[in-house]
């Protein structure tokens, strides 16, 4: 395994999204700190999601040119290539809501559409491993449209699955850095996991670093003060590169779910706010994330990023040396951690605003 391409990687990653960056601004292609949700004064271009899709590409031309594909591959190029495409269409949905603000409905059906693209080369959700060491099957029928055929309950899973991480991840891209370092973690963590002797998946492991890479050089622009933005695709194809990769890497529900269980915390108390406390809809924005609540209380954009992501961090590492029942454990761990958080900054809140009060 070549770490060199993977330097290269970063390298190309910082150049496109610094030329990407130009042209964004040059189109007028920028996020606008206009409304109340903005916490940025200045307008910073979009673009970072397309440069993590290029690089990522070029990164795997360059695997394959100096390597060549493997005899034994564990992901074909069909497939690779559907998850490519699949965030192509993510890029271009994102692009049109960033230019035009689309519905939250038309938002969903453009990542549903991307995730068919998985269905169809053959990227689902067909089993899972249990605690136990047992293991349970989502195919319990079969039905043949042609060349494509539905699996069910498999696709509707893969369907709720990828979507629940897209969305956790487009949630969160409320502060510099954040969602960019996510996808940084959750590439090194996918590659680390395949290369353990119970896997053994370089091919898996290649193409996770290599996504790693893509999003580390994009963090050299995106951290805080931020000089690019992912936009809106680019938010949303971070959750959906990782869920396609935990699938892909002998369905790495766990681990993926230790990596993002900030994100889908945060996802899970917003919507619940919204929908029950608040009475609007979930897709509504805010600013009372948990990123949001932790720069009330004092820190800075730097200083959540690093807390969060030590967070996510530290849960990755410790997905690569649990094995499937102690990463429950690990899970209702991260569960409590979230908790402990949230209510910590949810009382800090409540007591400023009584001294205000007072």
């Amino acid at each position: 395994m070549r770490f060199w391409i993977a330097m290269a990687t970063v390298v190309l990653s910082v150049l496109i999204a610094g030329w990407i960056r130009q042209w964004a601004a040059w189109h007028r292609y920028v996020d606008r700190p206009q409304g109340g949700r903005k916490i940025h004064t200045a307008p910073i271009p979009f673009g970072g999601g397309i440069a993590i899709v290029i690089a990522w590409g070029v990164g795997i031309l360059l695997w394959v040119v100096f390597e060549g594909w493997p005899g034994r591959p564990t992901v074909s190029a069909m497939q690779l290539t559907g998850i490519v495409v699949s965030c192509i269409v993510l890029l271009v949905g994102g692009y049109m809501d960033d230019r035009r603000s689309m519905s939250a409905w038309k938002q969903v059906l453009i990542s549903v559409a991307a995730i068919v693209i998985l269905l169809i080369v053959d990227i689902r959700l067909t089993t899972l491993r249990l605690p136990w060491d047992g293991i349970i099957s989502f195919q319990w029928a079969r039905i043949n449209l042609g060349n494509i055929a539905f699996v069910w309950p498999a696709d509707i899973l893969t369907i709720a699955w990828v979507l629940v991480i897209s969305y956790s991840t487009k949630l969160f891209d409320g502060i510099d850095g954040l969602v960019t370092g996510m996808g940084a973690i959750g590439g090194f963590i996918l590659f680390a996991v395949s290369l353990l002797p119970t896997l053994n998946q370089p091919q898996n492991a290649m193409i996770a670093l290599l996504f790693a890479a893509s999003c580390l050089g994009i963090l050299f622009w995106n951290w805080h003060p931020a000089k690019i933005f992912l936009g809106q695709g680019g938010s949303v194809l971070i959750g959906h590169v990782m869920a396609a990769l935990s699938i892909v890497t002998g369905t790495k529900v766990m681990t993926t779910l230790l990596v993002v269980g900030i994100a889908l915390f945060d996802l899970a108390w917003v919507v619940f706010r919204r929908a029950f406390f608040e009475h609007r809809s979930p897709f509504s924005g805010d600013q009372r994330h948990i990123h949001h609540r932790l720069l009330d209380q004092g820190l800075s954009q730097r200083q959540t990023a690093v807390l969060l992501l030590g967070i996510s961090a530290l849960f990755g590492i410790l997905a690569i040396l649990l094995q499937t029942a102690q990463k429950i454990i690990a899970l209702v761990a991260l569960l409590a951690v979230c908790l402990l958080l949230a209510v910590t900054v949810v009382l800090a809140k409540q007591r400023t605003s009584h001294h205000r009060t007072d």
